[in-house]
């Protein structure tokens, strides 16, 4: 099974939802999961019939439209279990051999809020032990080497963060590509 996640920043962009698109068409994922799509429901029942997919699961941002939507085919064996604003959380070939768990997650962007973010995730470990995969944006570091310039990062915001990680078991899979993916403000991982 092939799964793409991705923070897509904005489905609502016709250029954005065409790269969706055709990446979908090269990596052929049976799953696909957005966060901060910013996009309405017509849209993203554009988006699932323009790439062949079944089913799709949307969880609103409570601000701008739906944040979170999970894509996925027929053949996916997929269940959703749980929704919040801040995740989707799934099982795969639930009550077979091979069961797995998916959740995608967008944590908290205010600061002061992330705890909520956190105990969701404890609550959601509760679960019954199967591989999981939890993916995407925490929207938090856990240590002061993971983000390029700007303020420092508080040590018991980064210790909080650590310990939801310590307490659910996850283990950074790690990564290809640049370090730094979010350009906004940078090019090449320098200020511009």
């Amino acid at each position: 099974m092939n799964l793409l996640v991705w923070n897509y920043h904005g489905l609502r962009n016709l250029c954005t939802k065409k790269k969706l698109e055709n990446i979908i068409w090269v990596k052929n994922p049976s799953v696909v999961f957005l966060a901060k799509t910013w996009a309405d429901k017509v849209r993203l029942d554009r988006v699932l019939h323009n790439i062949n997919f079944d089913h799709k699961w949307e969880v609103s941002s409570g601000r701008r439209g739906v944040g979170l939507v999970l894509f996925w085919e027929r053949y996916a064996n997929l269940t959703i279990e749980d929704f919040h604003r801040y995740f989707i959380d799934a099982t795969l070939d639930k009550n077979m051999e091979i069961e797995w768990r998916f959740t995608g997650i967008y944590g908290e962007l205010e600061t002061h809020r992330r705890m909520e973010a956190w105990n969701k995730l404890r609550r959601l470990n509760n679960r019954p032990s199967i591989p999981w995969l939890c993916a995407r944006d925490f929207n938090e570091i856990s240590r002061q080497d993971e983000k390029l310039e700007g303020a420092l990062r508080s040590h018991t915001q980064m210790q909080n963060f650590r310990d939801v990680i310590d307490e659910c078991g996850f283990i950074d899979l790690g990564f290809e590509g640049p370090k730094f993916t979010w350009s906004k403000h940078f090019t090449d991982g320098h200020s511009i």
